[in-house]
């Protein structure tokens, strides 16, 4: 009897978390059969200047420091507000105060990471950096932060960088190139779109997780808004759960479904890669280890906003979803890449939106896991 009684005690245990996962599979299908590639498009649109905002102007450029970037701040805060569930937060630093710092911790921690003629050619960027922002007169900068709140206190923090940057590629510096209108298209509208979905379709959930959606400004000049934040709240960072930064998401030269997923930590890659076999999407993520990427001429992967979370402020549950710039850990893929990256042809001609709605499906089941879904509103 009492054996009996033990099995049926474990039969009801098993189907409890059977059906418990069952329902979180379920309530995410639901939620990644909302997005809808149109809104999506629209949204790219109006952010890099291709269509007029509802009162006719334009978003031309986003550079940092411009009128019409700032524009472009207000218009993605009221996609925000006018979710209605979010708490909206504007949170300005002093763009040069935190150039110079970033400038300083550069030298204190990465000098051994980096060759002495990397080393030094990133020192000369850093310095042109620091110029234009003086001769700009780049005063402020400014991150967007909108927060669902969950039922507990931990969050999971998801970024995107708004801001645009037209620059000469030829080596050995990127030069910025002032008077060059930005928009930006695949570097970064297509992230800030992911997100802006992401929140209207999640705003209509319940999660365990608080998760805080952050636009970042000056991520081009040297990832500013991120470093700004992490810099500011380095004792809240044990808080956060996880990060997950999406960054240039449109560009898919030969269809191949390719998609670069830097990531830290091994559970939140898990995660990742789960939701990918299960929900059975058309793109091809390509997994890369941050630490081993560390020991790589090449770093871009890495240069995004989720990496000063993950340097400065010891949160090692990151992942990224980008442009494709490596084949493996080991092979710089440079024929991936978008043209147009960083120059006034970054418009949506170059966009496969079919490709971007399958990334923002995973990007948004995995969220949605990571914050640990519960229900409906």
């Amino acid at each position: 009897m009492k054996k009996l009684l033990v099995t049926v005690v474990s039969f009801f245990c098993l189907a409890n978390v059977l059906f418990a996962q069952t329902n979180e599979d379920l309530l995410i299908d639901e939620i990644i059969s909302q997005v809808d590639t149109e809104a999506l498009r629209l949204i790219v649109e109006q952010l890099s200047g291709e269509m007029p905002l509802d009162d006719g102007s334009f978003i031309v450029t986003r550079r940092v420091g411009t009128d019409v970037n700032e524009k472009a701040a207000d218009i993605i805060a009221e996609q925000y507000s006018n979710i209605g569930t979010l708490d909206i937060k504007r949170d300005s630093f002093n763009t040069l105060g935190i150039a110079r710092l970033v400038g300083a911790l550069f030298k204190l921690i990465m000098f051994s990471t980096f060759d002495p003629d990397q080393y030094d050619e990133l020192l000369d960027a850093l310095d042109e950096t620091l110029g234009f922002i003086r001769d700009s007169e780049i005063k402020r900068s400014e991150n967007i932060l909108a927060t669902l709140r969950g039922e507990s206190r931990k969050s999971v923090f998801t970024t995107a960088h708004y801001d645009s940057l037209v620059s000469d590629l030829e080596p050995p510096l990127e030069l910025i190139v002032e008077d060059a209108l930005a928009p930006g298209a695949d570097d970064n509208a297509t992230g800030v779109a992911a997100t802006i979905i992401a929140a209207r379709i999640l705003s209509e959930y319940r999660f365990s997780n608080n998760i805080c959606f952050m636009n970042t400004d000056a991520e081009e000049l040297g990832m500013f808004g991120s470093m700004s934040y992490v810099l500011q709240h380095l004792f809240g960072m044990k808080r956060i759960k996880s990060v997950i930064n999406i960054d240039m998401i449109g560009y898919d030269h030969d269809h191949d479904g390719l998609i670069n997923v830097p990531y830290g930590d091994d559970a939140l890659r898990d995660t990742v890669s789960r939701e990918y076999n299960r929900l059975g999407l058309a793109v091809d993520p390509v997994f890369l280890s941050m630490d081993a990427l560390l020991n790589q001429s090449e770093y871009s992967p890495m240069a995004s906003d989720h990496f000063p979370f993950y340097l400065i402020g010891g949160v090692d549950n990151v992942v990224s979803f980008g442009e494709v710039f490596w084949l493996s850990e080991t092979e710089f893929a440079s024929n991936e890449t978008n043209s147009a990256y960083h120059t006034e042809e970054d418009t949506v001609e170059n966009i496969n939106f079919d490709y971007m709605t399958e990334i923002v499906k995973l990007y948004i089941a995995t969220l949605a896991r990571e914050a640990s879904i519960i229900g409906r509103r």
